[in-house]
């Protein structure tokens, strides 16, 4: 049942006692893990939900030139991401083959 609490998408069909179910069988296995295991577990189980292995800071590039960029560092190095790079890969692109 691992991953069971992360299933958002079955939520809407559980009755309230088959929840309360799922959630105290979730709760069972943390308790047979030793606190190492505990630890690194949830820190898996976070991982996909956010991204706590890099952080990002908001930086204005030139004092008085108003170009802001993000810094990101994380465990690939450091990287700079400006906003026109994040518009451009949001951006639809066309499927190949379709004539666009």
């Amino acid at each position: 049942m691992a991953g069971a609490l992360g299933a958002s998408s079955s939520m809407g069909i559980l009755s309230p006692k088959q929840f309360r179910k799922m959630i105290q069988q979730t709760f069972q296995q943390y308790a047979s893990l030793r606190e190492e295991e505990c630890v690194m577990k949830f820190f898996n189980t976070l991982l996909g939900f956010a991204n706590i292995d890099q952080e990002t800071y908001h930086c204005e590039l030139v004092q008085g030139w108003n170009i802001t960029v993000d810094l990101v560092i994380g465990p690939k190095g450091i990287q700079l991401t400006s906003q026109d790079a994040k518009e451009e890969s949001t951006e639809a692109t066309p499927a190949p083959g379709s004539g666009s």
